[in-house]
């Protein structure tokens, strides 16, 4: 059988997703040829009629591809594969995966038309493989039964468990949030939040791309309002021994996001045995266990934010519980191969 790759290259994957479609495909990539074509668009022109142009394009490339194959492509990309998605499965009997990691809301008329537009194509794939339990009851919505969708959590982790032993300060004095700069991460809770503790000498630091410019500068004007300038630091993305560096500083990790498929950073933060306060969306509850190895508050919430805050620095052996834990069930977690093993046996044997 022949996979056909209609997902982008990441020549440097940054984002969960990224690292997640890269290390997917190298492990299909030992059990069966992939094929990715060349002149595959996947992101949309500004008008219609760019739109219409790569809709026909990608339609023409793919139906040249084998039709014995699995054509594997993501949601978030659904706008230039609508018309594969509709003549390839029905009338040419091609077999569409399409993989889900995050749900997507949005209001108006462009909401109508984007339902609209998910339920042909789910309707129409073959297989639809989401990031969690949250994700699927989402996809479910639209009407689409148990059997065609098949949970996949993206648990990029090695066979080897991380070493116990994290040494906890006395005193919280960095917090780390790593996540993209956009709206819907919810970065501005966690500044409004730490102006609610009015402690001085607490420092967060936001890691992570500007995806946002203008989020990114509407949170620079609330730290200059709120006089916490000398408090938050953006050091923009951090990969190898600077994120490294990052989690050995930081005392606590926090996760303010609005929405979120499943969160793959906070695999990151809990094999550092990090305590960890996260929002309690999406598919964060089927990581975190609210109490237990982490605490989980209502997003959009500065003020439980700020409670939730406020308890652990008090309280020195709440961090190391919290932390213990969440470091011990990073290590009970599948390893990468053992998940992909079972999405094999499922889907591709």
């Amino acid at each position: 059988m022949k996979i056909i790759w209609a997902i982008p290259e990441y020549s440097a994957p940054r984002t969960g997703a990224e690292k997640f479609y890269s290390q997917l495909k190298l492990s299909i990539a030992q059990k069966y040829d992939i094929l990715s074509p060349e002149g595959i668009r996947s992101i949309s022109g500004d008008n219609f009629r760019d739109l219409t142009r790569d809709n026909l394009k990608n339609l023409r490339i793919l139906f040249k591809c084998d039709n014995k194959g699995m054509i594997f492509h993501d949601l978030t990309h659904r706008r230039m594969f609508l018309l594969a998605n509709i003549i390839l499965p029905l009338l040419f009997k091609r077999k569409l995966v399409i993989f889900v990691h995050e749900q997507f809301f949005l209001s108006g008329f462009v909401g109508i038309i984007q339902n609209i537009v998910n339920k042909i194509i789910f309707h129409n794939a073959f297989r639809i493989i989401v990031n969690s339990k949250s994700t699927a009851e989402w996809v479910k919505s639209f009407g689409i039964k148990d059997k065609k969708i098949f949970i996949f959590y993206p648990l990029i982790k090695s066979d080897n468990p991380k070493e116990e032993g994290r040494a906890y300060n006395e005193k919280v004095k960095e917090i780390l949030c790593v996540s993209n700069t956009r709206r819907n991460k919810g970065q501005e809770y966690l500044i409004k939040a730490l102006d609610i503790l009015r402690d001085k000498d607490i420092k967060i630091v936001f890691a992570g791309m500007i995806k946002e410019k203008d989020y990114y500068d509407y949170l620079v004007e609330i730290v200059k309002s709120k006089a916490l300038s000398q408090n938050i630091s953006f050091v923009g993305f951090l990969e190898g021994e600077d994120l490294i560096n990052a989690y050995k500083k930081a005392d606590l990790f926090v996760m303010p996001t609005l929405k979120e498929g499943l969160g793959m950073v906070l695999l990151e933060a809990m094999a550092w045995g990090l305590p960890i306060i996260a929002s309690n969306v999406g598919g964060i509850p089927e990581i975190i266990e609210n109490g237990v190895d982490g605490l989980l508050v209502s997003s959009a919430s500065p003020k439980e934010l700020a409670e939730a805050l406020k308890k652990l620095m008090e309280n020195k052996e709440s961090r190391e519980y919290l932390g213990a834990n969440a470091l011990k069930k990073y290590n009970q977690m599948p390893s990468w191969n053992d998940s992909f093993k079972v999405l094999f046996e499922n889907l591709l044997a």
